[in-house]
């Protein structure tokens, strides 16, 4: 039993120690954010502007496809200098709207076209790989499904490529359904902390950082020499990203301009996201981190990169980045074998370490994320108090995704491949007034995402819910043995896998009865 303890106890502070060190990295991260960030104001412009092609890479996005298309139609360019592609690799009924659609905007002189594969080679990545043989722009700008760019965003975009030296310029992400339930308000405070502190800090401090997929425009030159579109892994956008740079481009973060988007509308939508994110993340890392190790990286300019990093200091940045998703499969074996025997054999068996070491190296964890989040929101210029109350919740639905995200990252160490699927997009209100889809056709929130998310079978939620109920009798057991320190985490750990396995457990079974 002693050398059970001993084990349990071990692997439970090294893990702990390990989500500490990128606690301590998210600190310094925010402090890049917060006191270092200046927005590139200053940059020369085209004299001449130049010819821009604008990728829309969309698979049976029936939904949100016209809206997509109709606000690219209203971009701000000048006719003769841009090609608009539309990348449809769709199945259903969304490549026939797409056809009517670029028929009514060819018919007005729009140079929009509509390129149809008949497979998903390589799915987003495939798409836009193969477009390129049919670009004619210099600079290629790319907007998912879900994206509503104002008319404006290409003028405020392109002179920043006046520079020679930058390939890339990503643009910050807002979102048109932020207020439309809990889980939407959840996840714009998490991206407002990836771009408004992650990304920000990153570019103010010479680090590289990636783009998003989406929303943001490449030079072409940029995307051939880093290889161009890969798709050995499900993170294209950060996979091009890291070679573009470590072959020497730089690339630009413009917090002050922002493009709408549709945040996922429902549990399994949002898992489904954050699951490929999080795998795609590691399959990145796998591949590049022993290339950014041996490249001998070129000294960033001044003119074009707000501050200047040692080698040795970027291309650690570059590894704490990769590896973050790593803490989702540290935060899993924790909770699944580790915290609960630990927290209980050292009250009973092993008094030593006293559980005050666990409450700081929580707290020390847990303040990372607040300060993180919270200071995004005063960053962004958003009322920081009125988001307090919501960042412990996102704190536990992070942790109620773990089951979820860890899974994915170990199909990611074991080199497993998966197939890359979709966020469903619902469309938001009004969405359905101007198009040939009836309002009736539209999914419910709760429903749509479902008949995409087979791979999220009743085992993996049925684990959350057990643990979120493991998780619920140590909040009780600590209340009743007078363990104070460790309450606050317990009921964290209880209400992030409870509301992560409820919430896709009552999606999963109103998809059921709505189609019976």
């Amino acid at each position: 039993m002693d050398w059970i303890a001993v084990f349990l106890l071990v692997g439970h502070y090294s893990l702990l120690i390990a989500l500490c060190v990128f606690g301590a990295h998210r600190f310094i991260t925010t402090y890049h954010a917060r006191r270092l960030y200046q927005s590139p104001d200053g940059h020369p412009q085209f004299v001449d502007l130049p010819l821009v092609t604008v990728h829309l890479p969309l698979f049976n996005e029936q939904f949100v496809a016209q809206r997509l298309i109709d606000a690219i139609a209203q971009l701000d360019y000048p006719t003769h200098l841009l090609q608009i592609q539309v990348l449809d690799d769709s199945t259903d009924s969304t490549t026939e709207l797409i056809a009517q659609r670029v028929a009514h905007y060819r018919r007005q002189g729009l140079p929009i076209e509509h390129i149809h594969r008949s497979d998903r080679r390589g799915y987003k990545a495939g798409a836009l790989n193969d477009a390129m043989v049919s670009t004619r722009g210099e600079f290629i700008a790319v907007f998912d499904a879900d994206f509503v760019p104002s008319p404006d965003w290409l003028m405020k975009v392109v002179h920043h490529f006046s520079n020679p030296k930058i390939g890339m310029v990503q643009t910050q992400w807002d979102y048109l359904n932020r207020k439309d339930s809990l889980l939407t308000r959840l996840q714009g405070i998490m991206l407002d902390a990836h771009f408004g502190v992650e990304q920000a800090a990153r570019y103010a401090s010479g680090a590289f950082f990636n783009f998003n997929g989406t929303a943001g425009m490449w030079r072409r030159t940029a995307i051939e020499d880093a290889g161009g579109w890969q798709a050995d892994t499900i993170t294209e956008d950060l996979d091009l990203s890291y070679r573009a740079q470590l072959v020497g481009w730089q690339f630009v973060y413009l917090r002050n301009v922002r493009c709408l988007s549709e945040l996922p509308a429902n549990m399994n939508a949002f898992k489904n996201q954050q699951r490929r994110w999080s795998k795609g993340g590691v399959e990145v890392m796998l591949k590049l981190l022993a290339r950014i190790w041996r490249v001998k990286l070129p000294e960033p300019s001044t003119s074009s990169v707000p501050s200047r990093r040692r080698a040795w200091s970027i291309k650690l940045e570059a590894s704490l980045h990769l590896a973050s998703n790593l803490t989702h499969l540290l935060i899993l074996i924790d909770s699944v074998v580790f915290l609960i025997p630990a927290v209980v054999l050292r009250q009973n068996i092993l008094p030593y370490p006293p559980i005050w070491v666990d409450f700081i190296l929580f707290t020390f964890g847990g303040l990372s994320h607040l300060y993180f989040y919270l200071s995004a929101q005063g960053v962004l210029g958003r009322p920081v108090w009125r988001q307090l109350w919501l960042v412990p919740l996102l704190m536990a639905t992070s942790i109620g995704l773990s089951r979820s995200n860890g899974s994915g990252v170990f199909e990611a160490l074991r080199r497993q491949k998966s197939p890359f699927v979709r966020t469903p997009k619902i469309g938001t209100t009004g969405t359905f007034a101007d198009s040939d889809i009836e309002p009736s056709e539209a999914p419910s929130k709760a429903t749509e995402a479902v008949s995409y998310l087979r791979q999220f079978t009743l085992s993996g939620e049925a684990v959350e819910v057990l643990l979120g109920l493991c998780y619920v009798l140590t909040t009780i057991w600590c209340v009743q043995n007078q363990v104070y320190l460790a309450l606050p985490f317990m009921a964290l750990f209880a209400i992030g896998f409870l509301y992560a396995g409820t919430a896709s457990l009552r999606e999963r079974l109103a998809s059921s009865f709505s189609s019976a």
